[in-house]
């Protein structure tokens, strides 16, 4: 059902039938400096993937301003960047929601981009005022939106798009003009980097380290413990890094005790900020699918991607150089993942020790 918003404080959206424009002619059609919507609230990794699209539109478009709308604690992953106008952080919450509703009124997008499929997504949309609406056919709440990109065939040879391109594909439907994708884009916040570098040296982490993602989101995603016990000594002495957790504990109770045991330095808990100084300063991210994944794509490390249930071709680590080891994650062989890091880290500059 269509929310209903109270006429004393919001005009309705207007319709976009009456403009004559087509939906691949949208894009070029907004005029100068136009502000535009983006809307993705969470999810760390789907957040970070949006930005190798908004950098394409801002690369055509210059003039256009986009303002991003999410959940507060995600809000530090597009900080700083340059193709981002405007942040509005969108609490949970009424108030907090129609705070953030009314934010986005007063700048007056004449478009909104709804890349995410629940309600309070649609509400803001539907709300926005924006004289277009874009959304995904097959998202929930299809109300909201006046245009929607039916699914796209993959290229040849693939049985689906990377999420970075899919996300680019619905400004494409609008009339973004082909042409390859950047990588993503993070910003570390030099407020963070002190307090990192604080905790790091409390911690015992004087020199370099690697960053190690080893608790995802489900068990089935995540490599054996005992692996990594044996890793982490292996990193230590063949490569001189030291290996720094952000997460106490797996999300079914599994703590890092067996990481911690093998020397692994905890820093937790950490905000989105603090995670992406910590992993700006790695040498290299090993570990599992997620969102510490895409924020080192992001960074341009080197990662070793360990994956087991999760989609390879829609999440694999984008534009990054990386090795992405695939079975059930807990079945990846321990020297498999030994040679992908020796294979990544022979052309940086850190030496292996060779005694």
């Amino acid at each position: 059902m269509k929310p209903k918003l109270n006429p004393d404080v919001l005009a309705p959206a207007p319709s976009a039938h009456g403009a004559g424009v087509a939906a691949g002619q949208v894009l070029a059609a907004l005029p100068h400096g136009a502000w535009v919507a983006v809307i993705r609230l969470r999810s760390l990794g789907d957040i970070i993937l949006t930005t190798p699209a908004l950098a394409a539109l801002r690369r055509w478009r210059p003039d256009l301003r986009l303002v991003y709308l999410a959940e507060p604690r995600w809000t530090a992953a597009l900080a700083g960047n340059p193709d981002i106008a405007q942040i509005i952080a969108v609490p949970s919450g009424g108030a907090g929601r129609l705070a953030a509703l009314r934010a986005l009124r007063r700048l007056r997008p004449r478009l909104a981009v709804n890349l995410h499929g629940g309600s309070t997504a649609a509400w803001l949309t539907w709300g926005s005022g924006a004289q277009w609406r874009a959304g995904f056919v097959g998202h929930r709440h299809g109300w909201a939106v006046n245009l929607r990109m039916p699914p796209q065939p993959p290229p040849p040879g693939r049985r689906r798009w990377h999420t970075a391109e899919h996300v680019a594909g619905l400004f494409r439907f609008l009339g973004l003009p082909p042409g390859d994708l950047g990588p993503a884009c993070v910003v570390p916040a030099a407020a963070a980097r002190p307090a990192v570098a604080a905790r790091l040296a409390a911690a015992g982490v004087a020199g370099p380290y690697a960053f190690i993602n080893a608790f995802p989101r489900e068990a089935a995603m995540r490599w054996r413990s005992a692996d990594y016990a044996a890793l982490l000594p292996w990193l230590r002495t063949r490569w001189g890094l030291e290996a720094v957790l952000a997460h106490p504990a797996a999300p079914d109770g599994e703590t890092a005790a067996p990481l911690l045991a093998a020397g692994a330095r905890l820093l937790a808990p950490t905000t989105v900020a603090e995670l992406i100084a910590i992993i700006a300063g790695a040498e290299i991210v090993i570990g599992s699918d997620g969102g510490p994944l895409h924020i080192a794509a992001a960074l341009g490390k080197p990662i070793v991607a360990l994956f087991g249930p999760t989609d390879r071709e829609a999440w694999a680590p984008w534009q990054a150089r990386h090795r992405l080891l695939m079975a059930p994650a807990t079945e990846v062989p321990y020297l498999e993942v030994q040679q992908s890091v020796n294979d990544l880290l022979a052309v940086q500059t850190i030496a292996p020790d060779s005694s």
